[in-house]
């Protein structure tokens, strides 16, 4: 990233914010949803959204257990990790040679 002219400092920050997630998202449901929504896990992202408080989101043993599973998938991965940017876009464009898409 520093040859696009990024700091390490911006990279550095996002990553220590990304572990302070993964550690956190146990007992803190404002960490869990953003971070199983960055990695693709809408619907447990739902059913964290449904528990009403931190309290409400660790009683529940299901939505414990599952998250514990994805939280070790995280750690164990971290040797080659995808640190998503939350407040970024991805852009997707459709090539059309022939011209005939309507838009």
């Amino acid at each position: 990233l520093s040859g696009l002219g990024i700091k390490d400092e911006v990279f550095l920050r996002k990553q220590e914010e990304f572990f302070v997630a993964v550690e956190s998202m146990l007992v803190r449901r404002d960490f869990a949803i953003k971070l199983l929504n960055s990695q693709n896990y809408p619907d447990l992202a739902a059913s964290v959204v449904v528990c009403k408080s931190n309290e409400d989101m660790k009683e529940n043993l299901s939505v414990q257990n599952t998250l514990k599973h994805i939280r070790t998938k995280l750690v164990d991965k971290m040797e080659k990790l995808s640190i998503p940017v939350i407040k970024s876009r991805t852009l997707f464009g459709v090539c059309d040679p022939s011209k005939l898409m309507n838009y």
